[in-house]
Formats: C-alpha cells, sequence, structure tokens
C-alpha cells in the first residue's frame, strides 16, 4: 500500500467530497442509525471522509461502531495493523480447545499483560490463539509458576520496546488526536505508523533469538552446572555508578540529561556484551551488571572506569563500581543474593573513579592499577565488617 499523503483525502480512489455528495444515501443514513455520523455534530465533512477511508482500508460497520464506542474511531485503521484480527474467540474456549485450565489461561493473559477483560467477551484472535497453543507443551517442561515468571518478563521487555517506539512516532504530533484536531489527519498518520510494526515484530523476535544464544554461553561459562537443580547460578557481579550524577544533572537541561544517560547506558551494554557479560538493569544512575567469572566483571567494571576516566566521555563525569562474586538467584530476568547486595554496597563506599572489591576476591588486575591496602569495613545489612580493597587507576 502507497503512502497516503497526510490530510488528502484520496484513498484507493474514493473520493467523497465534503459534502458526502459521492456517497450512497443509504450508508449514510445507516452511519447515522449506529451513530457513526450526525450531520448536525459533523458538520465539515472530515468524518465522513474518515469513515470512508477506513471503509477504504476494510473496517467493517461492526469494527467502527466498536472503536467509535470506546472513542477511538481515529485510531482503527492503525490497530487493525498492531492486532489484525482481533477479539474473535473467548479466552475460554481457547483454554478448554487446548486443555489447559481456565484459571492458568488467564493468569497467561494477565501475566502478558494483554488488553481486553475476558469476562466481557472474545478478546482473543485467531492468530493469538495459535501463539497460545504452545502452552499445553511449556506446561509439561516446567511449572506453571516458572511460565507465569516468563511471561511478565516477555511482558516487560515488550512494553519497553512499545513505549521506546511509541515515543518516537508521537514527536511530530500527527498521531496525537488532540494536538492535530482532526481525526483524518490522525487515522492516515496512526496508520502509516502502524504499517511499520510487523516489521518491528519481526525484529523483535531475531534479537530474541540472539538473546537466548547468549544467556546460554554466559550460563556454560559460569561454570554453575552444580547450581542448576537449586535455579542459581555462580557469578561475578558489578554495580557502576555515575559518580556526581545528582549535581550535573541539577544543571542540565532534559536534552543534555537525555543524551548523559544515553551515553552512560549504551556504554555499559557496549562493555558487557565485549566482555560476555549483560547489563541486567539500569538503577537511576547505576547499572548492575552480570558476567560468568569474576574476572569478566572486573575487566567490565575496570573498562568503564577508564572509559570514563577524566571526563573522556562527558566531561566532568567519571564512574566507580563496586565489585562481588558469588552464587545468585535469577527471577523474571533479574538476578538477587549477597553478592547483589555487597556490590551495591561497595560501590556506594568507592571514592571517585576506583572500583572497590572484597580482599579475598582474586582478580589478576594487570599493571594499570594499584591495590590498597586490605581495609574491614562496616555495610548496612551485613552483620561482620567486610575486608575491602580499592583499585585504582595509575594516572
Amino acid at each position: 500500500m502507497g503512502r497516503t499523503p497526510r490530510g488528502s483525502t484520496r484513498h484507493h480512489g474514493c473520493v467523497p467530497d465534503e459534502r458526502g455528495e459521492d456517497i450512497d444515501p443509504g450508508h449514510l443514513a445507516r452511519w447515522q442509525e449506529v451513530g457513526l455520523y450526525d450531520p448536525l455534530v459533523h458538520t465539515d465533512g472530515r468524518r465522513l471522509e474518515l469513515i470512508t477511508y477506513l471503509v477504504a482500508l476494510g473496517c467493517d460497520e461492526d469494527e467502527m461502531v466498536e472503536a467509535q464506542r470506546e472513542g477511538r474511531l481515529f485510531a482503527l485503521g492503525g490497530d487493525r495493523i498492531t492486532r489484525p484480527g482481533r477479539n474473535r474467540l473467548h479466552l475460554d474456549e481457547v483454554a478448554d480447545g487446548m486443555g489447559v485450565p481456565r484459571a492458568m489461561m488467564r493468569a497467561v493473559w494477565d501475566a502478558l499483560a494483554m488488553r481486553g477483560d475476558p469476562d466481557r467477551g472474545p478478546v482473543v484472535s485467531t492468530a493469538e490463539a495459535a501463539t497460545l497453543a504452545v502452552l499445553p507443551l511449556a506446561r509439561l517442561l516446567t511449572d506453571d509458576d516458572s511460565i507465569l515468571a516468563l511471561c511478565r518478563s516477555i511482558a516487560r521487555a515488550a512494553a519497553l520496546a512499545a513505549e521506546a517506539g511509541s515515543s518516537v512516532g508521537r514527536r511530530d504530533g500527527q498521531t496525537t488526536l488532540a494536538l492535530t484536531g482532526d481525526e483524518l489527519t490522525t487515522a492516515q498518520a496512526y496508520t502509516e505508523m502502524a504499517m511499520a510494526i510487523p516489521s518491528l515484530g519481526q525484529m523483535l523476535d531475531m534479537a530474541f533469538r540472539h538473546a537466548v544464544e547468549t544467556a546460554r554461553v554466559q550460563f556454560e561459562m559460569s561454570a554453575s552446572e552444580d547450581l542448576v537443580a537449586d535455579g542459581m547460578a555462580r557469578l561475578g557481579v558489578a554495580f557502576v555508578d555515575l559518580s556526581g550524577f545528582t549535581a550535573a544533572a541539577a544543571t542540565m537541561t532534559p536534552a543534555e540529561l537525555a543524551a548523559l544517560t544515553s551515553a552512560f547506558e549504551q556504554s555499559a551494554e557496549r562493555v558487557a556484551r565485549e566482555h560476555h557479560a549483560r547489563v541486567v538493569k539500569f538503577i537511576g544512575d547505576a547499572a548492575l551488571v552480570a558476567a560468568p567469572t569474576p574476572q569478566l566483571a572486573f575487566e567490565v567494571a575496570a573498562a568503564l572506569v577508564l572509559r570514563w576516566r577524566a571526563g573522556e566521555v562527558v566531561p566532568g563525569m567519571t564512574v566507580r563500581a563496586g565489585l562481588a562474586a558469588g552464587p545468585v538467584s535469577s527471577r523474571e530476568g533479574d538476578i538477587f543474593g549477597t553478592p547483589v547486595n555487597l556490590a551495591a554496597r561497595l560501590v556506594a563506599i568507592a571514592p571517585v573513579a576506583p572500583l572497590v572489591v572484597p580482599s579475598e576476591l582474586e582478580l589478576a588486575i594487570g599493571g594499570g592499577w594499584l591495590r590498597s591496602a586490605p581495609e574491614a569495613v562496616g555495610l548496612r545489612g551485613f552483620a561482620q565488617p567486610v575486608d575491602v580493597v580499592t583499585l585504582t587507576p595509575v594516572a
């Protein structure tokens, strides 16, 4: 389908004029009857142009009436591309057909943050039902709690990607009815934007497959086979924190602040990938990094300290890090355990630009770092003082 110029009424040769003279009177009467068109309200002809535009896209009366009921007739064209064939099947009937308990199917629907209330009618498309057909096999391989945890992780990842994409699409204001003040303009812009969604879905699938392979390799490198039964892994953990971020943020414009955080996140993710590690999450101005070994965690933290040292990335900004290692549990993409807590406490006491690590952690730090004498420090949440050393890059 070619691009429809925004503000144009022309689509597939259907060009009603502003008075609707090219529209069958029977259609006009029917649209009035079902509440899609009111000549006393829609006096400028744009509602008729919108309806004709939607009909040319293949929208039927029932779809338009439902969208009008929700106050989103302008969004129908894009919605049909985003989720084609929506609301055809009841969730309970999908569950019954697969032999999955209805309660479990509803829990999966909720964990995936799917739109639609299963108690109010059909909410599932045939394509979505085909996707959900993996559940019987999944329930043979693992327990329901693990399935729901995975679904919640998928939902969070999808929501993050969707919001990022939506924010890009909103920037010119054409997809926002409150800004355009015109249903047809917004409908055309939103439909055009939605045409990219199938390709973005394929990109998500591609990224997910690569991430699955990466996660598998990281686990194999971690020598954690003996912890499999406990659902844990033996990892190196690093908290990497932007030093002076709060003070700097107070003097920055929103654009400058966004550029700073973006630079930090990009550098953390790039360095982590280079060392077979992953950024588990960003917490404000800090990144939690998990690596298959303590040595790799050190190398990630060290590389970031050196890259940000002396304002080489962003003038006036440096990073510091706290390291720890040991068994951690993984849940919904996050990690938990004593090493995580210890690394977080150590970065909080780290001076500007160095790394703080437990003294018993054996690392090949090389000749470019100065190692302090061990010092026992009291840390919140730890009953006994922890012996730590500070690693500082040689000037």
